[in-house]
């Protein structure tokens, strides 16, 4: 009777360490995500504050130029109309630069950091995931399971 018992004990205590490893791992888990979000987040907008810098500089460069071209070849009443209209221009596509360039800054870092390649086809895009150190895996995030990368540090 008494290794009855005994098993029914070592059961449990090896379930209850089984369970601490498991809640360890979640934790860890949540903490790297939260990293590379924080660290997703922050190269972001990094590179926003970059390239807002940069359009700011060249549209400058550019508005000067225009003007000095448009002074020169029109005459007053039409100079202030065409400069009104080329700053206005340049603003929108100055704008629209920035977005699709922080968008594609945050999505190239982030493959690059880990090794992942990107294959546009007709019928969808494929991530290449690097050999030997990718593993496709069930993960529990938040207490729910769902499909994930691990990728192995070298």
């Amino acid at each position: 009777m008494k290794s009855g018992a005994r098993s029914h004990r070592l059961s449990e205590q090896l379930t209850a360490e089984l369970d601490e490893i498991r809640k360890s791992h979640a934790d860890l888990m949540h903490s790297q995500l939260e990293s590379l979000r924080s660290d997703i987040n922050s190269i972001a907008s990094d590179a926003r504050s970059t390239i807002e810098s940069d359009i700011k500089s060249f549209e400058t460069m550019l508005r000067r130029r225009l003007t000095r071209e448009a002074m020169r070849a029109m005459p007053s009443r039409r100079r202030s109309i065409l400069t009104a209209t080329a700053i206005f221009l340049m603003a929108v596509t100055a704008f629209g630069m920035g977005v699709a360039s922080t968008e594609w800054s945050r999505k190239s870092f982030l493959f690059s950091r880990h090794g992942i390649e990107e294959v546009s086809r007709p019928n969808g895009t494929f991530l290449l995931l690097p050999n030997r150190r990718a593993q496709l895996r069930t993960c529990t995030i938040a207490g729910a399971s769902q499909p994930c990368i691990h990728i192995e540090e070298e």
